[in-house]
C-alpha cells in the first residue's frame, strides 16, 4: 500500500524530479534523479538554515534622510555660573559656621592656601548634607534681574517675548546652581522657531559677578559661564558636558539638530524609552547620571548633596566630609578609570544638539560708553569721563553676550531598520524552494499531505493487524 502511494504521489506532485525517480527508463537515470533531488534538498536546507539564521540575528541597517520642519522646538539652555557662592553673601553671614565649615574645608580639598573669609570661629560639627545643599541654593548666584542682584541683564525669545527669571529652570550641581532655559519643565516659556539664522536667535545677556567670585566647592580656576545645549530629555549638566564662554565676550552658537531613531530588544540596537524616575524621561546621559548616584550612595552609604535622579528620600543625603572624602572622587576618578560599568543603552528616539561657536569682544567701544552711561543714570552717579571708563572696565569684566540659533531648519534622521522583515524571510524561502527544488508554497502542501496519508495507512494498518490476531 506503501508503495501505491508513493507511486501516486511521485507521478501527480510539482516537486521537480521527483517523477522520474519512478518512470526513469533504466536503474541509472533514477539513480541519477534521486542525487539531483537530494542535491537539491541539501542545497536548500543549507541556504534556508543561512536565511532564518541571518534574520534572527536581528540586524538592522540605517536610513539617513534629510527632514524640514516648518516650525521646531528650540533646545535647552543651560548655564552655570564658574563661581558657586557670592563672597558678599558669605561675608555678609559671618556667623554661619556651616559656611566658614565649608569654605576652611574647601581650601583644604582645593589645596588651597589660606583661612575662612573672617577670623570666626568654625564648629567642629560636620556640616550635613540639607545644609550642604541650603549653602549653595542662599549663598548661589540668581537668576534675577541685575538690577535684584543676579545674573540677568537680558533675555528675549527669536519671537521676541522677554524671558524672566521665572523661565529658568533651577538645578544644583557640583558648580552650584545652574540655570535651564526651556526646560520643559514648569511654568516657564516654550520656545519654538521658524527660522535659522541670527534674526531668529535666543539672546541671553549676563553679569557673571566676577567680583563675587570665593574659594568654594565647585569654583573653576577661570572666570565666566558654562553653556550647555541639549535635548529637554537630557539632564542639564553643563558643570560637566558645557563650554565655556569668558566675560567680555559675544558668543554666536549655532546648532544643528540630529535626530536618532532606534530599535527596541531583540535588535541589535536594543534601545529603552522607559523612564529613569517619575517625570525624568530616559536618555542616555541620564542613565549614566543615575548609575554614578547609585554607586556612590552604594559606596559612600550616602547620597549625592544635589538634585538627583533617583529617588532618595530614604537615603540620607552625604555631609560635607563624606562628600569630598568619598562622593567626589567616586562620582568622577572611579568613573574616570572605567572602575564602574554602566548599563545604558540607547534611546529609542533621541536628539542631539551639535553646536558651532564663535566669540568676539564684547562690548564694543561705542556700545560699552552708551551702555555706561546708561548704568551711571539708573544709579544716580554723576556722569563723568572717570566714571564712564570705569563702568566700562566693570562691564567687559562681567559681561556676556549670547546668541543661540539653528544654523539651519533642515536636519538630520538617522533611523535604524531592520534589515529583514518576515515578508522578505518568507520570500527567500520561496525563491530557495523554486530554484532548488522547482517547488512552491503549494508543493509544500502537497508533501506534508503525503506524509499524513503514509502515517494515516499504517496506523490502519496496525489496527487491521491487531483485530486478525484476536480472531484467531
Amino acid at each position: 500500500m506503501a508503495s501505491t502511494t508513493w507511486k501516486g504521489f511521485s507521478e501527480t506532485t510539482t516537486l521537480h524530479g521527483v517523477q522520474f525517480i519512478n518512470s526513469a527508463s533504466s536503474w541509472v537515470r533514477r539513480s541519477l534523479w534521486m542525487l539531483f533531488v537530494l542535491a537539491g534538498f541539501v542545497f536548500f536546507t543549507y541556504q534556508c538554515y543561512n536565511t532564518m539564521k541571518a534574520f534572527f540575528d536581528y540586524k538592522v541597517i540605517t536610513i539617513v534622510s534629510v527632514t524640514n520642519d516648518h516650525e521646531t522646538n528650540f533646545p535647552a539652555i543651560t548655564i552655570c555660573n564658574q563661581n558657586a557662592l557670592l563672597k558678599s553673601k558669605i561675608e555678609a553671614n559671618p556667623n554661619d559656621s556651616a559656611v566658614q565649615q565649608l569654605m576652611i574645608k574647601a581650601r583644604k580639598y582645593q589645596h588651597l592656601e589660606g583661612k575662612s573669609t573672617n577670623n570666626s570661629k568654625s564648629s567642629n560639627r560636620a556640616t550635613t548634607g540639607q545644609e550642604l545643599k541650603d549653602i549653595y541654593l542662599k549663598y548661589g548666584h540668581t537668576m534675577e534681574n541685575i538690577t535684584s542682584g543676579g545674573m540677568l541683564v537680558f533675555c528675549a525669545t527669536p519671537k521676541g517675548e522677554i524671558c524672566t527669571e521665572k523661565d529658568f529652570h533651577r538645578t544644583l550641581t557640583f558648580s552650584g546652581l545652574c540655570y535651564t532655559l526651556n526646560s520643559g519643565r514648569g511654568k516657564g516659556v516654550a520656545i519654538n522657531s521658524t527660522l535659522s539664522g541670527k534674526f531668529a536667535a535666543v539672546r541671553i545677556d549676563l553679569s557673571v559677578q566676577v567680583d563675587e567670585y570665593s574659594a568654594a566647592i565647585g569654583r573653576r580656576p577661570s572666570t565666566g559661564i558654562s553653556v550647555y545645549i541639549h535635548d529637554q530629555r537630557d539632564p542639564p549638566v553643563a558643570d560637566t558636558h558645557g563650554m565655556y564662554v569668558g566675560p567680555g565676550t559675544a558668543a554666536s552658537i549655532a546648532v544643528k539638530k540630529h535626530k536618532f531613531l532606534s530599535l527596541k530588544h531583540p535588535y541589535k540596537t536594543k534601545c529603552t524609552d522607559e523612564e529613569l524616575a517619575p517625570g525624568y524621561p530616559y536618555s542616555r546621559n541620564g542613565c549614566f547620571r543615575k548609575c554614578k548616584e547609585n554607586y556612590v550612595i552604594k559606596m559612600c552609604n550616602c547620597s549625592l548633596p544635589l538634585e538627583t535622579i533617583i529617588d532618595s528620600k530614604n537615603v540620607q543625603s552625604c555631609d560635607l566630609d563624606a562628600t569630598l572624602q568619598c562622593a567626589i572622587p567616586k562620582s568622577t576618578v572611579d568613573f574616570n578609570n572605567d572602575k564602574v560599568s554602566c548599563d545604558c543603552p540607547f534611546a529609542c528616539e533621541s536628539v542631539e544638539y551639535m553646536p558651532t561657536i564663535s566669540y568676539s569682544p564684547y562690548p564694543s567701544d561705542i556700545d560699552a560708553r552708551q551702555l555706561s552711561i546708561e548704568e551711571l543714570s539708573q544709579e544716580g552717579t554723576a556722569i563723568t569721563e572717570e566714571a564712564i571708563n570705569n563702568k566700562t572696565i566693570e562691564l567687559r569684566k562681567n559681561r556676556i553676550q549670547l546668541e543661540i540659533f539653528y544654523q539651519q531648519m533642515d536636519y538630520l534622521t538617522t533611523e535604524a531598520v531592520p534589515a529583514s522583515m518576515p515578508v522578505q524571510l518568507f520570500a527567500d524561502i520561496g525563491g530557495l524552494l523554486g530554484i532548488a527544488l522547482g517547488a512552491s508554497f503549494l508543493t509544500v502542501i502537497e508533501i506534508m499531505e503525503f506524509v499524513v496519508v503514509v502515517i494515516l495507512q499504517k496506523i490502519l494498518k496496525r489496527k487491521e493487524g491487531k483485530v486478525d490476531s484476536i480472531e484467531q
